[in-house]
């Protein structure tokens, strides 16, 4: 394992793991584990916890606003009627190998894929792919990458000739024809850091849909199924903020509409959409979980008890009714689900010694 030292933003320093897997059968070919931030590990929610403790003053015309959706308003009579396997990513305490698994909702059946990767992991809409970051060889850039739902047909995507250019976590079109990133220098050069877009068949047509110019980075891109608007987390170092707490942005797929939508330290994660768009759901530096129009109204945080921890990557079941997202307490993490009004808070793993995180939940049921 090799520990490269490189910069996010000016000496924002990350861990790369790199080492080569293989898969079985006719999918055989090795890759390498793409690389984890030790800088960022809060904002990536792979490794620690947002253990900011600090209040977040809000106005109250913001917190007195809980038109929170209920499980009957929240399922939307369409494409989205069925909750299939959770994803998410599994390594033993301090550990840097992670393997992906996935569950049913109620805990059972859960599935080792055949191959080994980092977290990152996104369903397609569809639930017959999911998309991962990788890189090329120990050291290389980030680059995209699709896989079967079963871990099988791992394909890496060129996406850049940008020797400098790592793209990194991200999520799908609604027509899963191109894949959105967080892109960032591989050392160096800011103006990197912004948000991205790449067919998802081949990794080509790449666009540039944000940039940061407050010097900080624009991180997670995640996307409404219902019209394509991306919502994502951004940074900005002048404002003194802890380490990877920034605000939530919006705007639509060309990148057009750029709007903040939640006050700047509240947001400590991207957010997660609702099947129908209505809603974003997000965690903060207090940790909580919070819900927000993407217009920036209806903030406030979820009524819902939540164990000793912090939430993180909160990401909605296709029927919208619930959220799945991590928790973590003592340096571990376990995954949980909980419908959004509050109630029905669910532990679906339990592995006292075992780390497990970056959730996301799909249509498959297989």
């Amino acid at each position: 394992m090799t520990l490269d030292d490189r910069a996010r933003h000016a000496a924002r320093e990350f861990r790369r793991v790199a080492d080569t897997m293989h898969r079985a059968g006719d999918d055989q070919r090795p890759f390498d584990r793409f690389d984890r931030f030790r800088q960022r590990r809060q904002r990536t929610q792979r490794f620690g916890v947002i253990a900011v403790a600090a209040a977040v003053s809000i106005s109250a015309s913001f917190v007195a606003i809980r038109a929170f959706p209920t499980a009957d308003q929240k399922r939307p009579a369409h494409a989205w009627s069925v909750n299939g396997r959770i994803v998410f990513g599994r390594s033993a305490p301090n550990v840097d190998e992670t393997r992906l698994f996935s569950i049913l909702p109620d805990g059972s059946h859960e599935l080792a894929l055949p191959v080994s990767f980092t977290d990152c992991a996104e369903w397609s809409p569809d639930g017959t792919q999911m998309h991962l970051t990788a890189s090329e060889y120990p050291g290389s850039r980030l680059r995209p990458a699709v896989v079967r739902a079963d871990g099988t047909g791992f394909t890496l995507l060129d996406a850049t000739t940008d020797a400098n250019l790592n793209l990194g976590c991200g999520d799908w079109t609604p027509d899963a024809s191109r894949l959105v990133l967080e892109g960032f220098p591989q050392a160096g050069d800011p103006s990197l850091n912004g948000i991205y877009s790449v067919r998802s068949s081949d990794g080509g047509d790449l666009e540039v849909l944000s940039g940061n110019p407050y010097g900080g980075y624009d991180a997670v891109p995640q996307v409404s199924l219902a019209d394509g608007s991306i919502v994502f987390l951004r940074t900005d170092p002048a404002r003194q903020l802890p380490n990877d707490v920034g605000a939530l942005f919006v705007m639509r797929t060309d990148g057009s509409g750029l709007r903040r939508i939640t006050p700047w330290g509240l947001a400590a994660s991207s957010g997660g959409w609702s099947p129908d768009g209505q809603w974003i759901a997000f965690t903060t530096p207090s940790r909580e979980l919070y819900l927000v129009h993407p217009d920036g109204t209806g903030l406030a945080p979820m009524t819902v008890d939540l164990p000793a921890g912090a939430p993180t990557q909160p990401r909605w079941s296709p029927d919208g009714a619930e959220l799945v997202f991590g928790l973590r307490t003592n340096n571990r993490g376990d995954i949980y689900t909980v419908a959004v009004e509050g109630s029905d808070l669910t532990q679906i793993t339990d592995t006292p010694t075992i780390d497990e995180r970056w959730p996301d939940w799909g249509t498959n049921g297989g």
